[in-house]
């Protein structure tokens, strides 16, 4: 701690004087007032009161503080608050003609792969979902058309009827005109959606008019 003896004080402080710069000190020392702190003061021996320190310059207040027993001196220097600058505003960019003709290509490229993506999913859903025979739901899966043609090879091959069943019923037994009018009947719903499927992503992809986008969405 400092010993430090001010000019409207004739008591000695103790203190605690720290450096922030040449004309600037922080001063933190209890039971004096405001008055008494900017009056200027010396810096004192601790041992036997002798003068190590002129500051009897340091009378101006520097900056206010919400530190209790603290104040901010200095020779004349005052704190002001820095001007706070609003950012700059980035100029809104203008696209050339080429920029935007690019841009639209790219839309238009995303645009024609999502929707065949789409329509890829859906042909898949309808084909899956199966056909309706004789009041009785079949689907056809992948593995529904592995088990549909090995039912009707063996129904053929044996001339006897074999085991299958339509959707949430169990097995019943089939003979090879029933089991063959079921796979006759998905097989067109398969070739029919895929033809439609694959005609309609040949028309897409050959579509080349950005300003088609939104019809091909």
């Amino acid at each position: 701690m400092d010993k430090l003896k001010f000019n409207k004080n004739e008591t000695i402080s103790i203190g605690k004087l720290s450096y922030i710069s040449n004309d600037i000190y922080k001063l933190e020392v209890e039971n004096i007032t405001e008055d008494i702190a900017l009056s200027g003061f010396y810096l004192l021996n601790e041992n036997n009161d002798e003068i190590m320190g002129d500051y009897s310059k340091f009378t101006t207040k520097y900056k206010s503080t919400d530190e209790g027993n603290t104040y901010y001196i200095s020779t004349g220097v005052v704190y002001t608050e820095p001007e706070k600058k609003e950012p700059e505003k980035e100029p809104e960019k203008v696209l050339t003609e080429e920029e935007i003709a690019e841009q639209k290509k790219l839309v238009l490229k995303f645009t024609k792969n999502n929707k065949i993506f789409e329509m890829s999913n859906a042909c898949e859903a309808v084909i899956e979902n199966g056909v309706e025979v004789n009041g009785k739901h079949y689907s056809y899966t992948v593995q529904d058309q592995s088990n549909m043609l090995n039912a009707m090879n063996l129904a053929k091959e044996t001339g006897m009827e074999v085991p299958y069943h339509a959707d949430g019923e169990s097995c019943g037994l089939y003979n090879y005109d029933a089991i063959s009018a079921i796979y006759i009947q998905e097989t067109m719903n398969l070739t029919t959606n895929q033809t439609y499927f694959n005609q309609l992503k040949l028309y897409i992809l050959s579509i080349s008019d950005v300003d088609k986008t939104d019809d091909i969405a």
